[in-house]
């Protein structure tokens, strides 16, 4: 268990209320002595979690080779544990913001959001086939602190984003309030709702913080997530396309995938991005495929810039943003 950003990611005053049925699960998950039925009567007392939960299920995302018409029956394929990870990631979705008032960029929000979330899926199906959930909910979760600083992320900063190489972006485009970045946010915010300490640590560590405190299993998932965030930023056009294969090659010594394999991942997140979407009911606007980015990347690379002094980049076409 990882301590190390104890102090650093309180969440402060801005802490959102949990889902009631959030509550209820993590007060099942310690208690001792229940049935599994107890554990699925909970989640099945929100209709709109159930549903979410079996359209899920139901789709080609978690890759389960039969139709699952239950919560009892889905607990029966996934496992008790995997359940408890779902239903509590699925549970946030509904504080989660998912129109455009207040100059909120929901589209762009939720992008990036599943984007991380089914590259992280990917990522750990093709390493670590038992994390994959694990992996695919940290992702979920990876930006709850944008909406714990009570603030958006506006229309068009995606595009002041991208004419910066990573390591220029100010401190504070991804910093809420007490200087934290949204990702130590989003791993305070878990801490003090009580949910499961290798998730919050994997959400923390969609930015690399506290990876070096972690091991085993929360480390594995860590690692993807952290890969799959960085996959998130490029197919979300928050990095130039030019850092591609600093990307992959990123992915690659993180997580030990196969470069083939990565490829074919790659390949297939945008359909598969455009299928959450649909399984979430949510909009994320344009969308890049990888094959679009692998043309448009050695044309960026080679593209002449003159920037101001103090910039090495310049800014990538607004027409690939919304």
């Amino acid at each position: 268990m990882s301590t190390a950003r104890t102090d650093k990611s309180s969440p402060g005053d801005s802490l959102p209320l949990p889902p009631a049925v959030a509550s209820q699960i993590l007060r099942l998950i310690g208690t001792d002595n229940l049935s599994v039925h107890d554990h699925v009567e909970a989640v099945q007392k929100d209709p709109t979690l159930t549903a979410r939960i079996l359209r899920y299920v139901n789709s080609s995302l978690p890759g389960i080779p039969r139709e699952i018409g239950t919560i009892e029956r889905a607990v029966a394929m996934l496992g008790l544990y995997t359940m408890h990870i779902i239903a509590l990631g699925f549970s946030v979705l509904e504080i989660l913001p998912t129109d455009d008032r207040g100059g909120f960029d929901s589209p762009a929000y939720w992008r990036r959001l599943l984007t991380t979330a089914v590259a992280g899926q990917l990522l750990a199906g093709a390493v670590c086939p038992m994390l994959a959930e694990q992996a695919f909910v940290a992702g979920l979760l990876s930006d709850l602190g944008a909406v714990g600083a009570g603030r958006s992320i506006p229309r068009g900063r995606t595009s002041a984003l991208q004419a910066m190489a990573p390591e220029q972006t100010p401190a504070g485009a991804e910093q809420g309030d007490q200087g934290l970045t949204r990702a130590a946010k989003s791993h305070g915010i878990l801490r003090e709702w009580g949910f499961p300490e290798a998730l919050c640590d994997a959400v923390g560590a969609s930015r690399a913080e506290g990876l070096e405190a972690l091991s085993g299993p929360t480390l594995d998932v860590g690692r993807i997530v952290h890969s799959a965030a960085a996959i998130a930023a490029l197919f979300s056009g928050d990095v130039p396309i030019s850092e591609l294969d600093a990307i992959k090659a990123q992915c690659r010594t993180e997580t030990g995938i196969e470069g083939t394999v990565l490829e074919d991942i790659l390949l297939v997140l945008n359909e598969r991005l455009r299928a959450t979407a649909s399984v979430f009911s949510v909009e994320v606007g344009e969308t890049l495929d990888y094959a679009q980015l692998a043309a448009e990347a050695p044309m960026e690379i080679s593209r002449p810039c003159h920037p101001p002094a103090g910039q090495r980049l310049c800014a990538a076409p607004a027409s690939r943003h919304d």
